[in-house]
């Protein structure tokens, strides 16, 4: 499942960036978004506004256009 399609209040496994730009990628990794990490969706949004994520560095808001190109496995909690 991608990013985006990730439930409120879960949390994933990131298992792929591959998808995205190389320089977009770079950018997602430095924030700490990396294969193998935990990522967990805050709240959904209205209207396709970004979505607030917290990873292993923050919190961070991510546009939908790059959390559809992130790849995750739902961890069951």
């Amino acid at each position: 499942m991608s990013l985006w399609d990730l439930p409120a209040d879960k949390t994933a496994e990131i298992t792929s960036i591959d998808q995205l730009e190389p320089n977009i990628r770079q950018r997602m990794a430095d924030l700490g978004f990396r294969p193998g990490d935990q990522i967990k969706c805050l709240r959904k949004t209205p209207f396709g506004a970004p979505r607030p994520y917290i990873g292993p560095q923050g919190t961070f808001s991510i546009e939908k256009d790059i959390a559809q190109l992130v790849t995750v496995q739902e961890i069951s909690q």
